[in-house]
């Protein structure tokens, strides 16, 4: 028996139903699976900005007037199994760091002003270079902004912070019998407006170190 058209219409009705409910279904399904658009990527800001690497707070140096060139010196002498003997500054005061370190500097003078120091380092059994880059090695594991503004086979000019201060140093490395081993060295500390001054110091001190009679 062929059906009627009613119940045709009805049959017909109900497929189209299906098919869109099913579409409808996987539109669904593909919507709630999709990535969620953030309408654009922007930088999101720190709550708590870092320093910028390389940058350290340096502190104002002590007030006191620069470190004057052609001061009176004395002669002085450490050491005692290996004696050595320099001009130091006439007024200055010296202090023993250890058995084969010494330094120098003005009575009552603030710290981060400027001094001398004078070491006995033939037990470390370098040659004058070899000596000059331990130093440096030491310095840049040790200190903050190093420049080296000269570098010879013996000596260093350099600035560095340390201790929130920068501080700039002249140090040679000696030998005082002639040989290409490093013996003595001496370092002058101080500030930039002590620069003069230091040079004229270090040029005098490592003039007149010798061993001792």
């Amino acid at each position: 028996m062929t059906p009627s058209v009613p119940r045709r219409r009805t049959v017909v009705l109900a497929a189209v139903a299906a098919v869109l409910a099913g579409g409808l279904g996987y539109l669904v399904g593909w919507v709630a699976d999709a990535p969620t658009s953030l309408g654009g990527v922007a930088p999101v800001p720190a709550t708590s900005p870092s320093v910028p690497a390389g940058r350290v707070e340096v502190s104002p140096d002590p007030a006191d007037p620069p470190l004057a060139p052609g001061l009176p010196l004395r002669l002085d002498t450490v050491g005692s199994s290996f004696p050595v003997e320099l001009q130091v500054p006439e007024r200055w005061q010296r202090t023993t760091s250890d058995e084969v370190e010494w330094k120098w500097k003005p009575p009552g003078l603030p710290e981060n002003t400027y001094f001398l120091r004078v070491g006995l380092v033939s037990s470390q059994r370098l040659t004058l270079a070899a000596a000059v880059q331990r130093r440096l090695d030491l310095l840049r594991a040790d200190v903050d902004e190093l420049v080296v503004e000269e570098r010879t086979g013996d000596s260093l000019r350099i600035t560095y912070v340390t201790g929130g201060h920068r501080r700039l140093a002249l140090e040679r490395w000696l030998s005082v019998d002639g040989s290409d081993a490093a013996q003595v060295t001496v370092a002058v500390i101080g500030r930039e407006v002590d620069r003069a001054g230091l040079t004229d110091l270090m040029a005098r001190i490592s003039a007149s170190t010798a061993r001792a009679r």
